[in-house]
């Protein structure tokens, strides 16, 4: 499906889908008196709520949103079959589609226990109507917004023990009527003027609620009775894919309340979205096959556990997993090897803790994994080659720091965030300062020919970033294949490949370093592997390189960007164009 056919379908199914996502979650008022700061507060999350990059928003999650669907898009009504899919979620089979719903418990308080720590939904709202944002906020309160296509809208607002004497309404038209919300008295405003929104206003069991919009009075008290308390879960993780098909890059991320989904595109404009969600009664998955006829699932595996395997011929295929709790899915043109690879990639993205700041002049050059996926390096490089070094070590992990000063450095004992560290201070210019501490979590080392105030204000900038990948490294390898060893650091990497017929490659990064030269060790090696063989001229993403072949069926791609020290050297049973393929991309920068 191009991008352009998934937008226009995206605009077709944009409101009935996300009418899925939400379906429940949340009664004598006295007389209040509002301050003037909290009118001005009400006033801007109104605003933010009618703010109008929403529509935006929307358009660029429509195609990520709640239903998967893989072209057009139908209305389900009879139901034939139903099963357990997975754990509890179960597939239900309709004449003309295949919906996931979950069916297992749902977290709720009723509304006399509501503690601040709760939020609420309606399990009712009108017809057309969907949800727009919502969102917890400061001094225990929150608020949700609705829209539908005519441009209606709904508003629900909620604080805990709130004060106040006034709060202001849309109109100063407006009969006012006594009603109830379950047992609560309520007073419900209902506005002369068209265009204007009605009110509904009513406390119980110490929160004070609003609801206002375009609705009548008697879908604002529905609305109302049918709020429901819900425990605030934590944010779900953001998760990616590690392993996509060549030429794919992530193009776009949206994150709710319940599920996230993040979009891959090629250059063509084919996309690849991988969707998750946390089990609730609203939340459900559609697949539709794009003719409208009989579309069966296939069985397939996903690190050994049952999935469900959608192919429409011609079109998008779909995959549907269970895991972490969670229910999966991807869509995207490939086959049933290339959605399961995939799946079997999707990690969550963890923080990367490393200093927020660095001295004047330098700047990110790398990021690299010592031995485990968790103990990590990152480099900075001023423009006449000078670097620091940073090193993250969470404790427990089986490495060992080493730390050998430089001769005539000054051990001094300082403090980073309040936490004791070892400095050994230069004495001499052009050397290189050390530190090492710990804040109980990780144990942390920093190096560099930099001042002792520049090297503890480095430190004490450390906190968890936004993820880095590895530098100088593959980020794809050819279907079938699996990274068996790794390992290195700053100077140097080399990683082995193989596949289940035991076929393998190889890949090696060098570059001269100041103290070990793995440069001149990996030159040596390459001399040996290649021979006399003759080269074939190639780029590699603007850098030059050379390609060999020799008569065992080994291809040899060595490159390396012009003016600087390093190389690069692909080595397999692979022909030249995977080689260039897999050396395309390389990450040879941090950012």
């Amino acid at each position: 499906m191009t991008e352009q056919a998934l937008n226009q379908l995206a605009r077709q199914v944009m409101l009935d889908a996300a009418r899925l996502e939400y379906g429940g979650l949340a009664e004598e008022r006295p007389e209040h008196t509002f301050s003037p700061a909290f009118e001005g507060r009400m006033k801007r999350l109104l605003r933010r709520g009618n703010h109008p990059l929403r529509y935006q928003i929307l358009h660029a999650a429509a195609c990520l949103l709640l239903v998967l669907i893989l072209s057009g898009c139908t209305v389900l009504a009879v139901s034939t079959e139903a099963r357990e899919a997975f754990a509890g979620w179960v597939r239900e089979v309709y004449e003309t589609a295949f919906v996931y719903r979950y069916t297992g418990p749902v977290q709720t308080k009723s509304m006399e226990a509501a503690k601040p720590n709760v939020i609420y939904r309606p399990s009712w709202v009108p017809e057309g109507y969907y949800e727009t944002s919502g969102h917890g906020m400061e001094a225990e309160q929150g608020i949700v917004c609705y829209e539908n296509r005519k441009g209606g809208r709904l508003t629900i607002f909620y604080a805990h023990d709130f004060d106040g004497n006034a709060l202001p309404l849309d109109g100063d038209e407006a009969d006012v009527f006594r009603v109830f919300v379950g047992e609560a008295p309520a007073d419900l405003y209902v506005d002369r003027t068209p265009g204007n929104a009605n009110n509904l206003i009513w406390e119980d069991g110490g929160v004070f609620f609003r609801i206002s919009g375009s609705p009548s009075g008697e879908e604002l008290t529905q609305v109302a009775e049918s709020l429901e308390a819900y425990e605030e879960l934590p944010p779900l993780e953001e998760r990616r894919l590690s392993w996509v098909p060549a030429g794919y890059q992530e193009s776009s991320r949206v994150m709710m309340r319940n599920q996230g989904h993040v979009q891959y595109q090629n250059e063509e404009g084919n996309l690849i979205t991988l969707g998750y969600r946390r089990g609730e009664e609203a939340i459900s998955l559609q697949i539709v096959p794009s003719s409208g006829g009989e579309l069966k699932p296939q069985t397939a595996l996903v690190h050994g556990h049952p999935a469900d395997f959608y192919l429409d011929e011609g079109e998008a295929s779909a995959l549907v997993w269970a895991e972490d709790g969670l229910l999966f899915s991807i869509l995207a043109y490939g086959s049933r090897e290339e959605l399961v690879a995939m799946a079997e990639s999707q990690e969550v993205i963890l923080p990367d803790r490393r200093p927020a700041w660095a001295p004047e002049g330098y700047a990110l050059y790398e990021r690299s994994f010592l031995n485990s996926a968790v103990c990590a390096v990152t480099m900075y490089e001023n423009p006449e080659g000078e670097t620091i070094l940073f090193r993250c070590q969470p404790n427990g992990d089986t490495g060992r720091l080493c730390l050998i000063p430089n001769e005539g450095s000054v051990e001094k004992r300082v403090f980073v965030d309040g936490y004791p560290a070892d400095l050994y201070s230069a004495a001499e210019p052009g050397s290189r300062s050390e530190m090492c501490w710990s804040d109980g979590e990780a144990l942390y080392f920093l190096s560099g020919n930099i001042s002792d105030e520049e090297m503890l204000n480095m430190a004490e900038s450390v906190r968890d970033m936004p993820p880095l990948p590895a530098t100088h490294i593959p980020v794809w390898i050819p279907l079938g294949y699996r990274n068996t060893s790794a390992h290195g650091g700053v100077w140097s990497v080399e990683a082995k490949y193989e596949n289940e017929a035991g076929e393998r490659f190889s890949f090696r990064f060098a570059r001269r370093g100041p103290v070990k030269d793995s440069l001149e060790e990996c030159l040596e090696d390459i001399r040996k592997a290649v021979g006399s063989l003759e080269g074939q001229e190639v780029s590699v993403d603007g850098c030059p390189g050379r390609l060999y072949a020799d008569a065992g069926g080994m291809n040899h791609l060595v490159w390396g960007p012009e003016g600087t020290e390093e190389v690069y050297w692909l080595s397999g049973p692979l022909s030249g164009e995977v080689l260039l393929e897999i050396a395309g991309q390389v990450n040879r920068t941090a950012e």
